[in-house]
């Protein structure tokens, strides 16, 4: 019996968490019923806002698990890869400024 949840789900909600993560909101907290949320979200796909000020690699990687195709979205392997990428260079950059 297929249930419709499993990695691919997970990728999605892994990727509205990173985005609560940056913006210090939480996500759809203007929709005042669990009804409009079904509506807004999973009926017209609405997505949290993105800001520009985010690093583009991060924007992108985690505008993906919102793919509306679960085969679109990313593995958890290729977000961990691209979150030690960013570690890795953000740690580069300060120890460049230390100097």
């Amino acid at each position: 019996m297929e249930t419709g949840y499993g990695i691919p789900a997970d990728v999605h909600s892994f990727g509205i968490v990173f985005w609560g993560i940056l913006s210090l909101k939480k996500p759809f907290a203007n929709i005042p019923s669990s009804g409009q949320l079904h509506q807004t979200v999973f009926v017209e796909g609405a997505r949290p806002k993105v800001s520009k000020s985010w690093p583009k690699a991060l924007k992108s990687s985690m505008t993906s698990c919102w793919e509306e195709a679960p085969k679109d979205r990313p593995t958890m392997e290729y977000m961990k890869s691209v979150l030690s990428a960013h570690i890795q260079e953000v740690n580069t950059l300060q120890k460049k400024q230390q100097r």
